[in-house]
């Protein structure tokens, strides 16, 4: 008993509450999401990881020392095996599944290239300028609006990715940095959260991103550049600002705070920070107009910044339309436990006021902006999940430090080591690769011809959308782009969008779930005697097979099979024809 409380040591006790708060947190933080082995395979593989890069008595952050046996050219190849990383999963889905196999918004991106480049300028009517101006020259080069759309989104990871590298060169010692900076491209390209953030096409939000990260490191660099980027990123996609300047706006705040409180002469660069951040303000307000900010605060005091606040059909449209935290946290295993490392790490090096530090230091900042974000993608806040991909963009900056660290510390003990660094690796490769390769496109390549036959230039005698009352009907808001753009931009019915829908809710529900037929034909006259095309795509045609709304479309003498995945309809029973044309006959 003696000899036990010997070896209990301040060092020892200080390493056993850290190593049990570690676990505790990841048990808090995966307990609802995994099986029981599953959850005990994951506790053993984070404290392999804890033993490995906080081992006793030795200091949490060790700022000295760092071992470096490792070749500086094998970290260069991890970073060009994240690149092609990258490559291949952003090119997979378009070699699988043709032109269009991203998510929602491609579809509206389609018509709002249509509309402003014709034109040679952007309006009013699409928003974020300065979002769109890239399409110029490459239409200019003869691309058209998915070329265009799909190219510059592609640019925007390979920029991300450039601009974490820069970031974590910046904030990490010199003689490690390409070490570090390395294994965060590799950990972006990896991450299955950015990857189904580049499939869901967040096009304006993935665009910000790098300029975001480029302005963070030049900021972190003291370079007066870091102010116009910012204020560029911010005007493309005000929404991606808003946790991020929430959290530059409490750490400057603690930042005068504290040194009041203890009776101190406020920082100089302190105050520089808070003029900065007003003048940025004012800046983004000039260029996206007060009209457009006023309605975001409108909208904010509206729901009171609460996503629950909204219709309970709307909720999922103000969380962001993206995957759930619960989904988010699965997709992050891997490497939460290097993360949670790396963020003790950076509270070991606080707090902000410690005197002789600089008021722009790395951890301060992340780590504030890591506690807002984790707030706000905790809790039912407007754009949750949107913010997932800002929040897993700070993981993977608190991660790779510690995958450098264990890839040093691990792997110069042995080959044995240095195969289980391999095995780590690849396992992270594989779960992007399942992921990338079961991701379903929203809409198939033939459902997409099916609709396009529907476009007035696919039918030069104007069979189908001759005559101005013709309209093309979606069952599920998810085709509601695609059907817009596929069949011409022109009067599409879909469930709670664009101007056509002459239905509420309740309606809504009667037409997908009611037994009688009398019922929907009573809703679709509300539309006249207009020719209607109803889509039912695949995905619907899976979960609804069977049902009363399918049965009607089967067999209503008022509808007919145009093909696969459309049926006409019109309030006559003398469809032409009847049964699927020719060209759709299997």
């Amino acid at each position: 008993m003696n000899s036990i409380l010997r070896h209990l040591t301040p060092p020892t006790i200080r390493f056993v509450v850290l190593f049990l708060s570690y676990l505790t947190v990841l048990v808090a933080a995966t307990v609802q999401l995994l099986a029981a082995r599953e959850l005990i395979a994951f506790l053993f593989y984070a404290s392999f990881l804890f033993f490995v890069l906080v081992p006793p008595r030795v200091p949490l952050l060790r700022t000295k020392g760092h071992p470096t046996r490792t070749p500086e050219w094998w970290y260069t190849a991890l970073a060009i095996l994240g690149l092609l990383l990258l490559l291949g999963s952003r090119i997979v889905p378009f070699l699988r599944y043709g032109a269009t196999p991203l998510g929602y918004d491609t579809g509206f991106y389609w018509e709002y290239f249509n509309l402003i480049v014709p034109a040679q300028t952007i309006g009013t009517a699409v928003g974020s300028h300065l979002a769109y101006a890239t399409w110029f020259p490459l239409a200019a080069l003869g691309l058209g609006a998915i070329e265009t759309i799909t190219l510059l989104h592609l640019v925007h990871q390979l920029l991300t990715a450039g601009a974490l590298y820069l970031l974590l060169a910046t904030i990490v010692p010199r003689r490690i940095a390409h070490r570090v900076a390395a294994c965060s491209v590799f950990l972006f390209a990896v991450s299955t959260i950015q990857f189904s953030a580049f499939w869901w096409i967040f096009y304006k939000q993935s665009q910000a991103l790098p300029f975001f990260l480029f302005a963070l490191a030049l900021f972190f660099r003291r370079s007066w550049l870091a102010l116009p980027i910012a204020v560029f990123a911010t005007s493309i996609h005000l929404p991606t600002a808003i946790p991020l300047a929430g959290g530059f706006a409490l750490y400057v705040l603690l930042a005068i705070v504290t040194p009041i409180v203890r009776r101190q002469r406020i920082p100089r660069d302190v105050l520089l920070l808070a003029v900065s951040g007003i003048v940025a303000l004012v800046a983004v307000v000039l260029i996206r107009s007060p009209d457009e900010i006023k309605g975001y605060i409108e909208v904010l005091l509206q729901y009171r910044g609460f996503a629950t606040a909204a219709q309970s059909w709307e909720i999922d449209r103000f969380k962001g339309l993206f995957l759930p935290f619960a989904v988010a946290r699965i997709a992050a295993l891997y490497y939460l436990p290097f993360a949670f490392i790396g963020l003790l790490r950076g509270v070991r090096m606080l707090p902000i006021w410690r005197n002789g530090r600089r008021a722009m230091s790395p951890p301060d900042l992340l780590i504030t902006a890591f506690a807002v974000l984790f707030l706000l993608v905790s809790f039912p806040f407007l754009h949750q999940h949107r913010s997932l991909i800002l929040f897993d963009v700070l993981l993977l900056v608190l991660a790779a430090p510690s995958l450098a660290w264990f890839m040093e510390q691990y792997g110069s003990r042995g080959k044995i080591e240095r195969v289980t660094i391999g095995l780590l690796l690849f396992g992270m490769t594989f779960s992007l690769a399942f992921i990338v390769w079961n991701q379903k496109p929203q809409l198939y390549a033939d459902e997409a011809a099916e609709l396009a036959q529907l476009h007035p230039r696919n039918d030069p005698e104007h069979h189908i959308r001759d005559g101005e009352h013709n309209y093309v009907m979606v069952t599920s808001s998810l085709y509601t782009p695609w059907a817009y753009a596929y069949t011409g931009f022109d009067r599409t019915i879909a469930p709670g969008w664009l101007r056509w829908d002459l239905w509420d809710l309740p309606q809504w529900t009667t037409f997908w779930t009611t037994k009688d037929d009398a019922k929907r034909l009573d809703l679709l006259r509300m539309y006249g005697d207009s020719t209607i095309y109803i889509f039912v795509g695949r995905h619907v045609l899976e979960q609804a097979t069977g049902s009363p709304m399918i049965t009607f479309l089967e067999t209503s003498p008022y509808i007919v099979q145009f093909s696969p995945h459309i049926w006409k309809y019109s309030q006559y029973a003398d469809l032409w024809g009847g049964g699927i044309p020719d060209a759709y006959a299997p």
